[in-house]
């Protein structure tokens, strides 16, 4: 599956590394703290990225595996930007990204074909998102699957790994920064904060682990102000184990097989008329957006395919942040 990555300097504080004072500077006075909403949705391929500061969200591969340390040489900032390859030092263990794993063949990549996102593949993605695109404070928005939704347990222990203050060395530089609290966004269901689509619709988002579908009412009022009800349960849920990348799929014809499993799993829950609008990386391939055409006669498909998800877990963050700690920076007295 390919992509169009956009790359965004970094916005986290750092230092460089081993970094030497050749002459006495003067005492600066401590700059205030920033703080904001920062939605990370780390799935098992991609890693989308946006706070409310950025124009636009970022994509990077998930992909990384452990290593160890040794001299390296240097790959240009840009490079390393661009596909998001870097040596990450985090608990005293270090990991390699995308390019950087190429660095240490030996050694077998983690993966993201896990039952829970509470173990170092995941808590890693979300880490170095907010690493590199966060503030010193944050108010973290990711995603578990709907099926998660009731796993109180696991929940509980991505929120325990997540929370708290973080240092990470990233390609030899020091990042520090704190997380306050982590709202847990379900999967599909977060698209409808951003794509606000009128009436009862359900929301197809097709990942590379698992498809996720949720069917709730959007309401607009006279005032403007918006509702969402809560899903309808009947037509919720997460087909586990059906992504495209864990599919391993490699012909058209695979491909519309891959789409009519997903409707017969689908067809006791979604009706061929049922209004539809369909996102995730998997609608950017071509055989899987014609077959969902041929199966489902009022589907449509979300602008910008890839950050519907990251973009309405972002709207989440801002209304719930509200909630938590007002508008005034109240955060620094909680």
């Amino acid at each position: 599956m390919t992509e169009e990555v956009q790359v965004k300097t970094p916005r986290a504080r750092r230092t460089k590394k081993d970094s030497v004072e050749v002459a006495p500077v003067p005492v600066k006075k401590e700059t205030e703290k920033t703080f904001g909403v920062i939605a990370v949705d780390n799935g098992g391929h991609n890693t989308k990225v946006i706070s409310e500061d950025m124009d636009q969200p970022i994509s990077f591969k998930s992909d990384k595996k452990r290593g160890v340390e040794y001299n390296l040489e240097e790959m240009p900032l840009p490079t390393r930007m661009e596909t998001h390859s870097f040596v990450v030092k985090w608990n005293d263990k270090v990991y390699l990204t995308n390019r950087r794993m190429n660095l240490m063949p030996k050694f077998d990549g983690m993966t993201g074909n896990v039952a829970s996102k509470a173990n170092d593949y995941f808590i890693l993605s979300a880490l170095i998102g907010v690493a590199l695109y966060g503030y010193d404070i944050n108010f973290l928005v990711t995603s578990i699957p709907y099926e998660h939704k009731a796993k109180k347990e696991e929940n509980d222990k991505i929120k325990e790994r997540l929370l708290g203050e973080h240092h990470l060395i990233i390609d030899g530089e020091s990042y520090e920064f704190e997380i306050v609290y982590v709202q847990l966004a379900i999967e599909a269901q977060a698209g409808q904060f951003y794509l606000q689509e009128e009436g009862i619709t359900t929301l197809l988002e097709i990942g590379s682990r698992t498809v996720g579908f949720a069917t709730s009412e959007f309401v607009r009022n006279e005032d403007g102000l918006i509702s969402i009800d809560q899903p309808i349960l009947e037509k919720t849920g997460t087909l586990s184990r059906k992504g495209v990348e864990i599919s391993d799929i490699q012909s058209k014809e695979e491909y519309e097989l891959y789409v009519y499993d997903i409707f017969k799993s689908l067809s006791k829950k979604i009706d061929e008329d049922d209004k539809i609008v369909a996102f995730g990386g998997g609608v950017l391939i071509d055989a899987v957006k014609e077959t969902l055409e041929e199966v489902y006669s009022n589907i449509k498909f979300a602008d910008n395919p890839l950050f519907v998800q990251v973009l309405g877990m972002l709207e989440i963050g801002k209304l719930r942040c509200d909630l938590e700690f007002g508008e005034d920076n109240e955060w620094q007295k909680k």
